[in-house]
């Protein structure tokens, strides 16, 4: 009796790995999301800081919604074809080298490339729709 009862203790629910599943890839969306989201907080000061005018900095923004739109797919077939890891690594790494390269921009064209595509690109490969539907159509 007692090792059945160690048995079933040890074993978790079945339902927690689906649950872990996708509160882990809801904590990388709020990453991510909320990296990319906050680019309205900076608007002034990049504009200050560069000498860019509104219409050149909310470009950039943009420019980022344009690369999440395009991407979509392609992110979409590389989580379809090796998996969510990869498609994740991809994303995590993009936005680091995006906000790394951002940070050290002098010019328009460098936010543009770093903020408006390398953001946008790392918002498409770290999303939840690369992660739960894979899961899910093979539970």
């Amino acid at each position: 009796m007692t090792v059945l009862l160690e048995r079933a203790a040890s074993r978790a629910p079945a339902w927690s790995l689906p649950v872990a599943i996708v509160a882990t890839a809801c904590g990388f969306v709020v990453v991510v999301r909320g990296a990319a989201e906050t680019f309205g907080v900076f608007i002034h000061p990049l504009e200050q800081g560069l000498g860019l005018g509104h219409a050149e900095t909310a470009g950039i923004y943009a420019l980022s919604m344009l690369a999440i739109g395009v991407g979509g797919p392609f992110a979409g077939a590389l989580a379809d074809r090796f998996g969510p890891r990869l498609a994740y690594a991809i994303g995590a790494t993009t936005l680091t080298a995006a906000f790394a390269a951002a940070s050290l921009a002098t010019a328009l064209w460098q936010l543009q490339l770093a903020l408006g595509i390398g953001v946008g690109v790392a918002t498409t490969c770290v999303s939840i729709s690369c992660t739960a539907p894979g899961y899910l159509d093979t539970r």
